[in-house]
Order: C-alpha cells, then structure tokens, then sequence
C-alpha cells in the first residue's frame, strides 16, 4: 500500500473476513477502513479504501457482514447501503465508553464470544514518557463486554495499562497483553474465566471498585521476547497450520513475533505456563491474527509505538508445508521436581536423556509504583536492592538463578522429556534453553520462557 492514490499512511490495525472468503475488510490507524478482495483464488488482490475519518480504530469484527469498528470514541457500525463497496452510513453502535483527550488513551482489539457479545479493552491515560498516569475516568485500564444489540456496557476486569490486544477464548476465557510501566513490572499474557469475574490486573489507579487481589497472569515475559503485546488467538479447528485446534497463540506487536502458548491449569484455577516462537518471519509486527476458512493464517501489523517491525505496515498470509514438522514443544507442566515437555516430533534419545542439553535459569520481578522491573534473583535475595526497587527504577538490575537438570527421560512415544530439578519451585520467569535433534537428524534448538505459580 505504498501507493496508495490518497498519499496517506496505511497503517493496519486489524481485520476480518467476509462471509464469502473473498474479502476482508481493515482498518488503519490513521481512520480509514480498507477493502481487500480476490483472497479466494489468491492471484490478483485488489484493495479499495471503504471508509475514512474514523478516530484511531484499532479493533474490527465483522458480524453478519456488517463490518464493527472499535474506535477511541465509540463502537461503530459502517455500512454500505448502495453496494458499491464505499461506506454511506456510519452507525454509532455503542457511545458509553468515557473518554478523555490523553494521546495515550487507546482502545484495542474487538472480539466476540459463543453468545455474540463484543469485548475489547481500554489503555489508562499514561503521561507522555510512559510514567504514572492522567485523570482516570471509570474506563480507563478495563476490559469491557457489550451485549450483541450493544445497548448494555460491563466491566468485567479492571487494573490495565497498556493492553495492545485481547482474546475471547473457545470457552469464554479472556486474556490480553500488557505493557511495562508503573505497576506492571514487564509484559505478560493476562487470562481469566467467566467465574472470575470482574478481576484485577495489576495496575493500582485503574483499579477502580474492584477489590480482589491481584490477578496473576499465565505468563510473564522478559522485553526481548515481548516488549509490547498484541492479540491473542485459538487454533479454529479448519485452520491448516501445523498446530492443534484448541490450541492459543500470542502476539508480540513490539518483537513481531507470534508465540504458541503452552498453558498448565492448576486446580486452584490458576494458569501457568510458557511460550515458544513459532518459526515465522514477518514484514511488520504482530498485532492481529485472523484464520481464513481455506486455512491459512493472515496476520497483520503495522509501526507505530515501539516495536522492531521492518516496514510501516504489511499483511501476510500464512501457511503449512504439510508434511513437515514444527519441531516444537507443544505441552509444558511441573509437578514436585519433574517438568515435563511434550515435542511434536520424536527425538534423538542420546541428546533428550542428557541433562547438558538443557540450561535453566530463573528470576523474579518487583512489583511497584515505578516503571518495570528488573530481574532479582528467587534463591538469593538481595533485600537491599529489593528495598530500593520499592522507592526508584531498577531496570538496570539484573540477577538470575542458574537451575541444575540433575536427569532427564525420554517417554515411550520418543516426544516426552521427564526433567528431574531437585530445586524446581515457584518463579515469576524461567527460561528453558534445548539443544536437542529428532530422529531424523533435524537440529531442535530453542527457548521456553514460562511462569510457575506452583509445582
């Protein structure tokens, strides 16, 4: 879209398809709402600009053809009523959500649930440099629901900062990104349950009326593998992408990177777990994700926060060479001192029974009033610095825990690696480096980071 006839910026911020699988419709940044046609036999697309003037929409859903935008003002219906592909009738759905005129006020993503109810999430006023916050009005920092006729607006999480993306769950889960800052001492993947809510998130002046203890996410993340979320997704069980139906997914907007989420529920309820990158290289970042009903994966993207994303913009679909294996861990859990991992491929037994093919380190983070966190260390903690992290920045601090693999033990299907960690306890961030090959040769080298909550 870099020529695009109206010399304007075409930064994609989300999408969704047509009931025909012909089109879909986008939406940028800057307002507009763009068309993109021909994705059934995918020889010649052909983008046409819908609709302009919209105010930073950085959600869209497509319900019974009528395309749904989130936008910071309002939810809006924008409809074409003549059908020459050019919208004549912009429709406010939904105009509760209270606003202010802080730059940093975005509201992301636009899901919808089994029942047809619409979710998507507010950003708090952050002041500009990222430190504290404006006035916070009775939306800032949720996580709202509106009803399917978009007449009755909920909070069902309060507690956010910067949330990037949200995701609506097979079940009914929610889960969103979050961003570092003040209370939120790194990114992490947020998730809760219908019988969960409303929850509490993290951060304290958007915590509004709820009262509940901090809610603790599935998994937090260090900034080099996400430095600022995108959305989340399920695996639909007619996508064709080498993973499970059923499957999550997160997105780094900020690494543009896309994650397969290896969760582990507790009996408390509680999700823990990690994620791994899926071997995916992109032209922007990561910000949406969307699955085509032939079965292909589209992920959209654009630059415009911080983030490491090569170009302004780029859509790109995505797809399997079938046959060829991922070569990926796809269950992690812990139980006492054993963690186990689950690849999708059989391994080479030599190297999956040496614990040398596996280094692990672990660290926490101190939660406060300041910006982010830096790493201290869970074995020995240094309470000094602990104690200054409560009164200035620690960022700068770094100081992790080496983990020993005293053994490791390959199950019968050859996919199953048993690690045996006398000391395997509670930590905000582990990181799990392998160094492994499957049978037929192929090197398997890669990274787990992942939260434990309890073994």
């Amino acid at each position: 879209m870099k020529d695009s006839p109206y010399k304007n910026k075409v930064r994609l911020t989300d999408f969704d398809f047509f009931s025909d699988g012909d089109r879909a419709a986008l939406c940028t940044w800057d307002g507009d709402v763009w068309l993109l046609s021909g994705l059934k036999e995918f020889k010649t697309l052909t983008w046409k600009r819908f609709a302009a003037g919209l105010f930073e929409p950085l959600g869209l859903k497509i319900v019974d053809d009528v395309i749904h935008l989130n936008a910071r003002d309002g939810i809006w219906q924008v409809i074409d009523l003549n059908g020459d592909d050019e919208a004549d009738h912009f429709k406010v759905f939904n105009y509760d959500v209270v606003i202010t005129d802080n730059f940093h006020e975005f509201s992301f993503g636009l899901e919808t649930d089994s029942e047809g109810n619409f979710y998507f999430a507010k950003a708090s006023p952050v002041k500009p440099g990222g430190r504290n916050f404006d006035k916070i009005l009775k939306h800032n920092g949720t996580f709202l629901k509106l009803t399917p006729d978009g007449k009755e607006l909920t909070v069902v999480a309060t507690g956010l900062r910067a949330p990037g993306g949200i995701g609506v769950g097979p079940n009914g889960e929610l889960t969103s990104g979050e961003n570092e800052g003040t209370w939120q001492p790194c990114c992490k993947l947020n998730y809760f349950t219908k019988d969960e809510r409303p929850v509490f998130l993290g951060t304290e002046q958007a915590r509004h009326e709820v009262t509940k203890d901090f809610k603790e996410p599935l998994c937090y993340f260090p900034m080099d593998v996400d430095n600022s979320g995108g959305q989340q997704a399920w695996i639909p069980d007619f996508a064709k992408v080498g993973l499970q139906a059923g499957e999550m997914l997160h997105l780094s907007y900020g690494q543009s990177s896309v994650y397969r989420v290896l969760p582990q529920e507790l009996e408390s309820g509680q999700m823990q777990g990690g994620v791994v990158r899926l071997p995916i290289t992109l032209s922007s970042s990561a910000q949406r994700v969307n699955f085509h009903p032939e079965g292909s994966m589209y992920i959209c993207g654009m630059r415009g926060w911080q983030t490491n994303a090569a170009s302004d913009a780029g859509i790109q679909r995505v797809r399997y060479n079938e046959g060829t294996p991922l070569n990926l861990p796809e269950v992690m859990s812990v139980k006492g001192d054993k963690l186990t991992l689950v690849f999708d491929s059989e391994l080479d037994e030599e190297l999956a029974t040496d614990p040398e093919s596996f280094s692990i380190k672990r660290w926490k983070y101190m939660r406060t009033p300041q910006y982010g966190s830096g790493q201290f260390s869970i074995d020995n903690p240094d309470l000094e610095a602990e104690a200054n992290a409560q009164k200035q920045e620690s960022k700068g601090h770094k100081q992790q825990d080496d983990v020993e693999v005293t053994a490791a033990e390959l199950g019968e299907d050859g996919k199953t690696i048993i690690l045996t960690i006398p000391t395997l306890k509670p930590a905000q961030q582990m990181k799990i480096d392998y160094d492994l090959e499957t049978l037929d040769g192929d090197v398997v080298i890669g990274t787990i980071y992942s939260t434990i909550h309890k073994n």
